[in-house]
């Protein structure tokens, strides 16, 4: 069974952190970010991993369950987070790099679960490579996001913390 194919998937890097509100208009700002816009997003990568972790955890799971899962939930997740994160309209200049990370992350983690669907599909090793790559990507960005917000952070005096959920 393919379910070692993304398997980082049950350890999601949750785009979200933890914010102190503070008084200036960058630090609300940020903390509306964090909190508000990403916080939404962060809480469906949370109901996208509860479906992996179901069928991951099932040892006894076969790749046409994976497949299910997949398609019928974390793919229709991953749709809805990655239009949540297009909408989000930074309310200042500083914002505009982390969410174009944001957006790309989310894009990436979309396209391997789609690759893996179809690497399902077809049966083709190539494809759950090409799966894993795109995870990586997915990781990658989302610590280049969590990077860029603590400096943004400690640059407005804002605490913040990456939630990486593992």
């Amino acid at each position: 069974m393919k379910k070692t194919a993304l398997a980082l998937t049950t350890a999601l890097l949750f785009l979200s952190g933890c914010i102190q509100i503070v008084s200036s208009k960058k630090q609300e700002a940020i903390v509306d970010f964090v909190n508000e816009e990403v916080g939404q997003i962060a809480a469906i990568e949370e109901e996208a991993k509860q479906h992996l972790q179901g069928i991951l955890g099932d040892q006894s799971g076969t790749d046409d369950q994976l497949y299910d899962v997949y398609v019928n939930d974390v793919i229709p997740l991953y749709k809805k987070a990655l239009e949540k994160g297009q909408k989000i309209e930074p309310t200042i200049a500083e914002l505009n790099e982390p969410h174009e990370i944001l957006v790309r992350a989310l894009e990436s983690y979309l396209d391997a679960f789609e690759t893996q669907v179809k690497a399902i599909e077809e049966n083709d090793d190539s494809l759950t490579e090409k799966a894993l790559l795109l995870e990586q990507e997915y990781v990658d960005l989302v610590n280049e996001y969590h990077k860029i917000m603590e400096e943004l952070a400690k640059e407005h005096s804002v605490e913040y913390e990456a939630n990486q959920n593992e």
